[in-house]
């Protein structure tokens, strides 16, 4: 396992409070999560920085990353 894996949380928890808004006119989902047990709050103006963080959070963001990577690579050699 590389020390990035080792500093991964094995479990993590929220409370989860969403709410519609309107920004510009547009309709939008405003996101709020609390940590339990520090009562931290992180706020979003939207859902895809919820699951940014949330990949951040996990490490799936960096995973996510490198197959996007590795798939354009992967076109970029099947065109040539």
């Amino acid at each position: 396992m590389s020390s990035h894996e080792d500093a991964r949380p094995e479990y993590l928890s929220y409370l989860l409070r969403l709410w519609h808004t309107h920004s510009g006119g547009d309709p939008v989902w405003r996101v709020a999560l609390e940590d339990p047990l520090t009562q931290q709050v992180v706020r979003f103006d939207n859902l895809p920085g919820l699951f940014a963080f949330l990949r951040t959070q996990t490490g799936e963001g960096m995973a996510a990353d490198h197959a996007a990577v590795t798939s354009t690579q992967d076109e970029e050699r099947s065109m040539s």
